[in-house]
């Protein structure tokens, strides 16, 4: 069942490559996400709840989804395989939630900035 992206309120927010994104756990119907809006897929690795690939649809261990106004450097076959933490291997570097969650979409953009540098600390 896919969730309508007004929904998602108020969201957690988490760093992928340095930026932030809205995170659901849940599948968001990508015709409810606004045009200035990027939907990603994220699979975990083993139902462990982490970021090892994102996509932008995962259909097998399908964790979350993420939603940003920046894109997601993908490969040449549309992926972004997460890297292990340089600390502890058997978790992600990627998926790390930021302190603060947002009550709208109005307010992620609005603090995005703020966001971005805490995702990036």
């Amino acid at each position: 069942m896919k969730k309508n992206f007004k929904d998602i309120f108020p969201a957690e927010v988490v760093s992928v490559q340095g930026k932030p994104y809205l995170f659901s756990n849940l599948r968001i119907d990508r015709d409810t996400v606004p045009e200035n809006l990027l939907a990603y897929d994220v699979a975990d690795g083993d139902c462990d709840g982490q970021f090892w690939r994102v996509q932008r649809f995962v259909l097998v261990n399908h964790w979350c989804t993420i939603i940003g106004s920046e894109p997601v450097t993908l490969d040449e076959h549309g992926q972004y395989w997460c890297m292990p933490d340089e600390d502890d291997p058997e978790l992600s570097s990627e998926g790390w939630f930021l302190p603060d969650m947002v009550e709208s979409p109005e307010e992620f953009i609005e603090r995005y900035d703020e966001l971005k540098a805490e995702a990036v600390a």
